[in-house]
């Protein structure tokens, strides 16, 4: 008896100590994974949030991937280098692969991959390479632009799914800067804060009210509120078009000093290799004019033994770079959002990497009033991502927070039923609408019904560009896509006393959760056929409930799974096997190298070894001159690209012990 209640005891504690190492074994991490540059943060016990150093030691990676002609691929430095000889092997701005195959059929094509999102995937996988995160275990905070569309939300999440990180957040980039700010300012009055990330692809300016409350009980000592009031963006003031304005003059500049010969500036600019080496001087021009008033643009040997060598004056470039007036009118139509005006702005906080350039802090500071510069440039964002993580993760006790963002896209509701009748055509979530949030619908259907979800943005009311208006048109709306649902009413039901109660929640990462309906048999037929906006109110006349079922749901029907985090798994399935089989060959290549390079290192050992010892070596050039040598041999094979090849390493034993070498 006593045995078996060890036994029970032993097995108890087993479990226990499986549980507790699964809680040690799962990784927090955040990715901030930019246009420009990754970078990767990590939970570490005892330590906080850490930024993650790569292999090189450094906090922050290139965000570059190139696919050289041997079958592998590199990332990161490697990858930069590499992309002056290939430039059209090389993936850069990983938020361009959200979008559509054709695109970028060539690259996908000649990597054999089938949907755009397994590039996003592989950077994901160097992120997750970097933090040394277990893949099975992780849970990810993934930084996003606002910007993103449903199906490029949904893509990041598809990528998500390739990799096999086990739970992932999406947070909006300047949302996560403000997690950070609030939790190391900690404002004990409300304040309204002005974030303006000013990043490769765009410039996002977003207000925000943030609070800091210490309550002083035991369980919750302290509790940190954030809500988002606006989103705005300019895609013309991201730091790759000032990059790509800059090296437009540099050529321009080269060629009225007569530095191109026979070629024209736009023949420079169309040629992929000259194209590459220009944007990446006018990207190191743009670093070094942050802190000095000039310098030089050297380009060695660009094309036909040109040298270009053109000095640059920062007051000389600034303003042909950046329009003056661009910086106030995104922070004006932010504040127009938000109903609020500038005077009302407690604090200003710049980040991201060209918020360096000394202009636009001049013309913010213009716009408003002293800036704010605390918080990291580059690692803001991913410090919010990684605590957000943390938060969503039941397996860590973190500090509560309660974020409620803003939408940045319409989504419309329309419900018919089987006679193709309208019962409801009304926005669901409309921009500017804090999330998450949950809608309920009353409605009198008479047979089976189907729920249309349309998702569309008005363009105008969210970012700005010359010649656009500030309120809403036809002509601005971006289609997003839709999503339908069949319903199947209940065969036994008295339609004259019933009605259905249908609820649809929407997540803070902009996805709408699956409806959930119920069909309620009442005994009067006061019924209310209206969709009410909040979810307390009920019917007038279904206070007497008799029955009620929850009603089945079938046939969804999505469009890429726009508005739901929705795909079909067997195809799900068939990318992970092509990432997987891209990775393999990756591998295959990586190790033919090593043995290659394993090969060399112990040719050039025996070859030192008997240099020191006095003896000859001979190199045989081909396989004739090793037969009439007639010497015996040692055989080193390797493969690559399916062929064989033989390295030999002939060692005499019994004459004067040469070594000699055949390729």
């Amino acid at each position: 008896m006593a045995s078996h209640k060890t036994c029970k005891l032993f097995v108890v504690l087993f479990v226990i100590s499986l549980y507790c190492c699964t809680l040690v074994q799962s990784d927090i991490i955040g990715i901030d994974l930019g246009s420009d540059y990754l970078k990767v943060g990590k939970v570490q016990s005892n330590r906080g949030v850490q930024v993650v150093h790569n292999e090189q030691s450094k906090r922050k990676t290139p965000s570059v991937l190139a696919f050289p002609p041997d079958g592998s691929f590199l990332f990161g430095d490697l990858a930069v280098a590499s992309n002056s000889k290939f430039p059209n092997r090389t993936a850069l701005h990983p938020l361009e692969y959200l979008t559509g195959y054709e695109e970028h059929r060539s690259l996908l094509e000649e990597q054999g991959f089938s949907h755009s999102a397994q590039i996003y995937a592989l950077f994901l996988k160097q992120a997750l390479k970097i933090a040394n995160a277990s893949q099975h275990s992780v849970v990810a905070g993934l930084v996003i632009p606002p910007w993103l569309n449903l199906q490029q939300r949904q893509n990041v999440l598809f990528a998500c799914e390739m990799v096999d990180i086990s739970s992932v957040v999406l947070i909006h980039s300047n949302t996560a800067c403000a997690v950070k700010y609030l939790l190391d300012w900690k404002p004990e009055q409300p304040q309204l804060v002005l974030f303006i990330d000013i990043g490769v692809e765009s410039t996002i300016a977003t207000i925000v009210s943030v609070a800091y409350q210490s309550t002083g009980t035991s369980v919750t000592p302290q509790s940190y509120h954030l809500q988002v009031k606006s989103h705005s963006w300019d895609k013309t003031l991201g730091g790759k078009y000032i990059d790509e304005r800059l090296a437009n003059w540099i050529v321009q500049k080269a060629a009225t000093k007569g530095q191109l010969g026979a070629h024209s500036p736009s023949f420079i600019m169309n040629h992929a290799k000259c194209q590459t080496r220009v944007l990446q001087e006018a990207k190191r021009i743009k670093e070094i004019l942050t802190v000095n008033q000039e310098t030089v643009a050297s380009l060695e040997n660009i094309i036909d033994s040109i040298d270009i060598q053109v000095p640059i004056y920062r007051r000389e470039v600034e303003a042909l770079l950046i329009d003056s007036h661009s910086i106030s009118r995104l922070v004006n139509h932010s504040l127009t959002l938000a109903n609020l005006q500038k005077e009302q702005i407690d604090v200003i906080v710049p980040f991201g990497g060209t918020s360096r350039i000394p202009l636009i802090q001049h013309l913010l500071k213009q716009s408003l009033k002293e800036l704010n510069k605390s918080i990291h440039a580059d690692e803001g964002a991913v410090y919010g991502a990684t605590f957000y993580a943390a938060l969503s993760s039941p397996k860590i006790r973190s500090r509560a927070l309660s974020i409620k963002e803003w939408q940045t896209f319409d989504i419309w509701i329309q419900i018919f039923d089987s006679n193709e009748t309208c019962l409801w055509d009304a926005p669901l979530v409309q921009i500017g609408e804090s999330i998450p949030t949950t809608k309920e619908f009353i409605f009198h259907p008479k047979n089976d019904f189907d729920i249309h979800l349309y998702a569309f943005r008005n363009e105008s009311m969210v970012y700005l560009l010359e010649n656009t208006q500030l309120y809403p048109n036809e002509s601005s709306r971006q289609w997003l896509g839709n999503t339908t649902f069949h319903v199947n009413f209940m065969d036994s039901c008295d339609y004259s006393n019933s009605y259905v109660r249908m609820e649809i929640g929407m997540n803070i990462q902009g996805f709408i959760s699956p409806p959930e309906l119920e069909w309620i048999c009442t005994e009067n037929n006061n019924l209310t056929d209206t969709v009410n906006n909040t979810s307390n109110t009920m019917a007038t006349g279904v206070q007497k409930e008799r029955r009620r079922q929850l009603l089945e749901v079938k046939n969804i029907q999505s469009n890429y799974g726009l508005l739901l985090p929705f795909w079909n798994h067997s195809t799900l399935e068939q990318l992970k096997v092509e990432l997987q089989q891209r990775q393999q060959r990756d591998a295959e290549v990586r190790r033919h190298s090593d043995m290659c390079n394993e090969l060399e290192s112990r040719i050039l050992l025996y070859r030192q070894r008997l240099t020191e010892q006095g003896h000859e070596w001979n190199v045989f050039t081909c396989e004739k001159e090793r037969q009439v040598s007639m010497v015996p041999f040692f055989v080193y094979t390797v493969f690559h690209q399916q062929q064989l090849r033989k390295y030999y390493i002939i060692w005499n034993n019994w004459k004067v012990g040469c070594i000699h070498i055949l390729r």
